[in-house]
């Protein structure tokens, strides 16, 4: 039997067809993204009557380092820091910058945008008598001394 003949072109088609078809499987059964649920904690956390801010640096150099600053008390910021620096890129910040993007329901950036600088803005109902406006604000690039950041803020508006 040879690559030519009409039955191994059927089973490659077959395998073909399964393969794709457990992989649209494997996409809808999907969990959440873990960086959205760890923003949602943290704009859930924000304080009524207050703000909170987290910023995440990388650098992509000789020792590749990601680094996460914040208030020391506010638990979900401090909560936040926990887990971003292993859910995210210290390679790539435009990814990062996109996925939170998503995450956060923002108008997301194109995915071959490799030099982003900016502020989003969206208000956010946290509860029937609660809404909180979330910054994100980034730079994908080093600048002098400045190292790539994300920063993620929440403030209470009512």
């Amino acid at each position: 039997m040879n690559a030519r003949s009409p039955s191994v072109r059927i089973a490659v088609a077959s395998a073909a067809a399964m393969w794709t078809l457990a992989g649209a499987a494997k996409e809808d059964e999907q969990e959440p993204d873990p960086l959205c649920t760890a923003l949602e904690e943290f704009v859930d956390g924000t304080p009524h009557e207050g703000s909170q801010s987290v910023r995440v640096m990388t650098d992509w150099g000789e020792r590749p380092t990601i680094a996460c600053l914040r208030d020391d008390n506010q638990t979900a910021a401090r909560r936040l820091c926990r887990l971003l620096p292993k859910r995210l890129s210290i390679e790539f910040m435009s990814a990062n910058v996109l996925r939170a993007q998503r995450c956060l329901g923002m108008k997301v950036g194109e995915p071959s945008d490799f030099s982003m600088a900016g502020t989003d803005t969206i208000r956010r109902e946290v509860s029937q008598q609660r809404s909180v406006t979330v910054r994100l604000t980034y730079d994908t690039e080093r600048r002098g001394d400045t190292l790539p950041f994300l920063e993620v803020t929440s403030i209470a508006v009512r």
